[in-house]
């Protein structure tokens, strides 16, 4: 008969250690225990020829890195979503006034790496023309954002990039 007693003591204290245990752990820290996030990066091939103004328009090879990282218990979480697509929508957001910018894919689909802190790489193709009013001898500057959606567990991630020619 003192059986059903000690379940119920065991249960209420197993309620409060774990209740006390929520309240000491601040939540943008018990967020990170299993939080996985996306990382995107940018980089482009550096190019000897200089943008010249009223010249061909310039082709520079853009590389777009993804990767996911995840909390110190998403290992499980990461696994689930293995395989599945992320997508990453490139954007300029900033050009001077004297050059025209465009890319060739502003919609890239990967794939979550295998691993955390794999990188799958992706090129697409900045291409830039600079007009008359180009100022001699300065440097210009276009300004790339890149946003990876969230995708259930994995949260989105958006970052900008700056390309100096």
């Amino acid at each position: 008969m003192n059986c059903p007693k000690t379940v119920t003591a065991g249960i209420i204290t197993g309620i409060l250690l774990l209740s006390t245990l929520f309240t000491m752990v601040p939540t943008t820290q018990a967020a990170g225990l299993f939080n996985l996030s996306s990382l995107v990066n940018v980089q482009w091939a550096e190019n000897s020829k200089p943008v010249v103004p009223r010249g061909e328009v310039r082709q520079l090879q853009l590389y777009v890195n993804y990767t996911t990282t995840r909390g110190a218990f998403g290992r499980l979480a990461l696994q689930a979503y293995q395989g599945r697509q992320i997508t990453v929508n490139m954007e300029i957001t900033s050009v001077p006034d004297w050059c025209t910018a465009s890319l060739s894919t502003s919609t890239l689909a990967f794939v979550v790496p295998t691993s955390p802190n794999v990188y799958v790489t992706q090129t697409t193709v900045l291409s830039l023309s600079v007009s008359d009013q180009a100022p001699a001898y300065d440097l210009g500057s276009i300004t790339i954002k890149a946003t990876a959606m969230k995708a259930g567990l994995i949260a989105g991630f958006t970052k900008e990039f700056a390309l100096t020619f």
